[in-house]
């Protein structure tokens, strides 16, 4: 079930909290994840020995990750500790924190360019899509690198399908690599040069065959050339990389060039 649909947190539960009132005996906090929901943070749950203040571990107004150490539903009342947190926890916590931020952003996005409410985009991408991705954002990180058919794949409406995809492409940074080698083209007959030129521009040919790759070929040296293959993902980058080497090789022959590959 989705964390937003509990209204309690469970023991032993993780939850981001901001910090309300800070007291002598203890501190109250606002369950970011539960609609603000309150819990209670005992100072024997905050300091970490009788010499130190509630102060010097929380201020009011900051927002804190804690470890939820008793629920009871009945009476509405939870207690959650921060000295119970090891910094791992801490730090993963914090990092799933604001990917679901941002996620929750780009669906408000998503779901102004649908006219449509906020909750009922979440509710779809949710039960439909966070399953097959892990997260929400990783939702709009898969659109941004491989398009629709992803979530296609995942039973998500085409309209709502279409809009992720558009949103997570112009707000999700997609890393590239690059793959690179030289090839040295040599044609000794007259007009050679042209041969070269010629030999060389089926790498570009090559490139036209796949989408959202880039090509770029450049002297180092003649007869040596350099050639830069750039795209989002390393199986493709190879795979242009090994069809340009094949073309040009080909290419080369027919001309009556010699020519010859080294990776780098």
């Amino acid at each position: 079930m989705s964390r937003r649909r509990k209204n309690f947190p469970e023991v032993g539960e993780l939850v981001i909290g901001t910090v309300k009132k800070i007291f002598e005996h203890g501190a109250y906090v606002a369950l970011d994840e539960y609609g603000g929901l309150e819990a209670y943070a005992p100072i024997n749950e905050i300091v970490t020995s009788w010499f130190h203040s509630i102060k010097d571990y929380l201020k009011e107004g900051q927002k804190a990750v804690f470890k939820v150490v008793r629920v009871d539903r009945r009476k509405g009342l939870v207690d959650v500790s921060l000295k119970r947190v090891t910094p791992s926890e801490r730090k993963s916590k914090l990092f799933m924190w604001k990917r679901l931020q941002k996620a929750t952003r780009l669906l408000n996005l998503v779901a102004q360019r649908l006219g449509r409410k906020p909750e009922e985009i979440l509710d779809i991408v949710e039960d439909k899509a966070v399953s097959n991705f892990g997260d929400l954002l990783a939702v709009f990180e898969v659109a941004a690198k491989e398009g629709i058919e992803p979530l296609k794949a995942a039973s998500l409406p085409q309209e709502i399908a279409e809009k992720i995809v558009e949103v997570a492409r112009q707000y999700i940074p997609v890393p590239e690599v690059k793959v690179s080698g030289v090839l040295k083209v040599l044609c000794m007959k007259p007009g050679g040069l042209y041969e070269v030129r010629e030999t060389l521009l089926k790498a570009y040919e090559v490139a036209k065959q796949y989408g959202n790759v880039k090509v770029r070929v450049y002297t180092v040296g003649v007869p040596r050339y350099r050639v830069d293959v750039i795209a989002r993902d390393y199986k493709v980058a190879e795979k242009v990389l090994e069809d340009i080497v094949n073309v040009v090789m080909e290419e080369g022959k027919r001309r009556q060039c010699e020519v010859s590959f080294t990776r780098l």
